[in-house]
């Protein structure tokens, strides 16, 4: 995990959990070191929460296999009244909304940690996926959606995103990373 102060630690972020609303395109995610059910849980509360604060109810989740299947998962669902759906194993046409959102998220994230490695080699490493991948996750959310001439996060919650695309990519851009 990436610190700017402390004491540094050998505890790395391996896993993350998309949260994916379908129609507005909205995109929360979490960041795991393990795939333990109480992680998992953990995320699901957060998104709950944020969603909360914007007076969204989440009624229905699909889900691949694994940790969701965890019974302290499904009673939470079913204790809140949310339909809760597996995909079949291997069978991920069956949620291709979340897959191919995570597909291009990961994908760009992969890209511009990799760039920002080869123009700052001696600060930019592995260790900074978690960053470049929230990045992208930001920015997705605050891209104007062509179909929906809104961003995600405006739709998703009614008001304006914190930051916009412009200013995601200006901070990049005039960053000094000396």
């Amino acid at each position: 995990m990436f610190s700017t102060h402390g004491t540094p630690t050998t505890r790395t972020y391996k896993y993350a959990t998309f949260w994916i609303d379908h129609y507005f395109k909205f995109v929360y995610v979490t960041l795991h070191e393990s795939k333990r059910s109480d992680e998992l849980m953990q995320s699901k509360l957060d998104f709950e929460e944020f969603a909360s604060r914007y007076c969204v109810n989440i009624s229905s989740i699909r889900a691949d296999n694994g940790a969701y299947t965890a019974r302290m998962f499904e009673d939470d669902c079913r204790k809140k009244n949310q339909r809760l759906t597996f995909c079949a194993v291997g069978a991920h046409w069956q949620n291709g909304v979340a897959e191919r959102f995570i597909g291009t998220l990961v994908t760009q994230a992969h890209t511009i940690l990799l760039h920002a490695m080869t123009k700052w080699p001696q600060v930019v490493n592995e260790s900074m996926w978690p960053f470049a991948l929230r990045y992208m996750v930001n920015f997705h959310n605050a891209s104007i959606l062509c179909t929906k001439q809104a961003t995600p996060f405006s739709l998703f919650t009614g008001e304006d995103p914190p930051y916009t695309w412009q200013s995601l990519l200006c901070s990049c851009q005039t960053s000094s990373w000396r």
